[in-house]
């Protein structure tokens, strides 16, 4: 009857101490900060996403509203990118400033979305694969 309850006793204590021996180092350690992301990606100069509010229709009237909104910037397109969501590209210095786009900047465009009353949201555009992996997701197995 002693014996049942030592093992009871100590199983647990052998278990939690013995969970993480068995595993390769690679999934034993925390993840490296290396890998991580940066905090801050780098956003596309110029290039801003937004989505029109629900009730604005998706046509062009719209698109020529959008266009006069931005009037005080130097648009070069507005594309729509589907579900109500549009990328705005603006115009690049034309003074020879190394090519860079006149990008008046976040705050300034979020103000002028807002003004617009056709905007629901705006941001920057940062691209999907900016920092992409080091190593690949799949093995030469598809796995």
């Amino acid at each position: 009857m002693k014996t049942p309850l030592f093992i009871a006793l100590l199983a647990p204590l052998l278990l939690t101490g013995c969970q993480s021996a068995g595993l390769p180092p690679a999934l034993n350690a925390p993840p490296a900060k290396a890998d991580a992301m940066p905090q801050n990606p780098t956003a596309v100069p110029g290039e801003y996403l937004f989505k029109l509010k629900p009730h604005v229709p998706d046509d062009g009237d719209t698109l020529a509203q959008l266009y006069r909104a931005f009037q005080s910037q130097s648009v070069q397109s507005i594309q729509p990118m589907g579900h109500a969501w549009y990328r705005l590209i603006l115009n690049k210095n034309t003074n020879g400033d190394s090519g860079n786009p006149s990008d008046p900047g976040l705050a300034i465009m979020q103000t002028q979305a807002l003004q617009s009353g056709l905007i629901e949201t705006l941001q920057p555009n940062l691209p999907y694969g900016v920092y992409p992996p080091k190593k690949p997701a799949l093995n030469g197995n598809g796995f």
